[in-house]
């Protein structure tokens, strides 16, 4: 049976019948499964961000309902709960537009419930009795809402049941995804099967499968230094992808557009309408939604690429490296007149610290390197 990724996307019920035929449509068309997997990895970062946001599924349910005629049932608990998470759900409210349609669906699914109960009220409890027990039907009606509310939150993190479903434990292809993750304001250091390294800039994910460790799907944005190979390095964003051999670069992505600066080697950026451009170390390109690569432009590498927690120079005066570095941790790094014609080429890492990092490069530079007792000044001299 053949699909369409939006065919894939609304199952609703994985049966492993659905989940055999879809994995072997996948097998069988590479831009299929480049799609999906595309969807997966970028709604993976939105659901996840969600998951952090949202306080529970009762909370979330009782805030649907604050204003409908069940919020005369809620308990002491109840109103108490909803008290202290109405703020939090008012703030993911306005970060989360979507969060709206999930409270709308509750109401609906609140709604038919009720419905549902009144129907079978007659055949449940025949007698008047019933109503001294409304509370107990209040109760139910609760536990029986939440589940629904579970339901339609799962449109926002189906992609976790879909990834193991679609890439995950396979009888025929015996392959899962590999997932890599960085929280917001964070990086993760990643190295790949062929010893490519790569950092990751948070909020970021990278996604591939064991069987092809050359081919990754990126949500995010990330600095990688590919391990030279036989086969093509591939990297697709929402909007582009990058093909390289071997080579050092930083892809900088949201899912409007992809950004990329390359550091050494050579690289293809294309777009997802085929249109292609060559870099050299030293040029950055940009591609829009639906648009073509823009032409590749010259741009000072260790400014462009802070954005990754890198000190990435190349052929760098020892001039502007102490600059930038006197800038970054707020010190005073003085350069002696027979070193300012040397260039550097390294990269560093943020978190290595000043000290370190003037350390490596007295070395590199066969300079001594003096530090004053409060630790705000550093000289580099021969």
């Amino acid at each position: 049976m053949s699909y369409t990724p939006e065919q894939i996307i609304s199952i609703d019920e994985w049966s492993t019948d659905v989940a055999a035929s879809v994995r072997a449509a996948l097998r069988d068309d590479p831009e299929l499964r480049d799609a999906v997997r595309h969807w997966t990895t970028v709604s993976a970062a939105i659901g996840e961000e969600l998951r952090r946001d949202l306080p529970s599924s009762e909370a979330l349910v009782l805030y649907a309902l604050r204003d409908s005629d069940h919020a005369a049932t809620f308990s002491a608990e109840e109103l108490d709960e909803l008290g202290r998470a109405s703020r939090l759900l008012e703030s993911a409210i306005q970060k989360h537009p979507s969060v709206r349609h999930i409270l709308d669906r509750i109401r609906e699914e609140a709604d038919d419930f009720e419905r549902c109960w009144n129907e079978a009220a007659p055949v449940l409890a025949p007698t008047p009795a019933r109503l001294d027990r409304a509370p107990v039907r209040t109760g139910r009606r609760m536990r029986l809402v939440a589940p629904r509310w579970i339901a339609a939150a799962a449109a926002v993190v189906v992609l976790v049941v879909s990834s193991t479903l679609l890439f995950g434990p396979d009888p025929d292809a015996g392959v899962d995804p590999v997932v890599w993750t960085a929280d917001a304001g964070a990086y993760r250091v990643v190295e790949l099967p062929d010893g490519t390294d790569l950092r990751l800039t948070g909020p970021a994910t990278l996604t591939y499968s064991e069987d092809e460790p050359r081919s990754v799907e990126l949500s995010g944005s990330a600095y990688f230094d590919v391990a030279h190979g036989t086969t093509r390095f591939t990297i697709t964003t929402p909007t582009a992808a990058v093909e390289v051999l071997g080579t050092s670069f930083g892809v900088l992505s949201d899912d409007s557009s992809t950004e990329v600066t390359l550091v050494t080697g050579s690289l293809r950026l294309a777009s997802s309408d085929g249109h292609t451009v060559q870099l050299e170390p030293g040029q950055q390109s940009r591609v829009e939604r639906s648009g073509a690569p823009e032409l590749p432009r010259s741009v000072d590498v260790t400014d462009v690429l802070r954005w990754t927690g890198l000190f990435v120079f190349r052929d760098t005066p020892i001039t502007d490296v102490a600059r930038t570095l006197s800038d970054e941790y707020d010190i005073q790094v003085d350069i002696s007149d027979d070193l300012k014609d040397e260039t550097l080429t390294g990269t560093f890492a943020e978190e290595q610290g000043v000290t370190e990092i003037l350390r490596v490069i007295s070395a590199a530079i066969s300079a001594e390197l003096d530090i004053s007792e409060d630790g705000t000044r550093f000289s580099l001299k021969r």
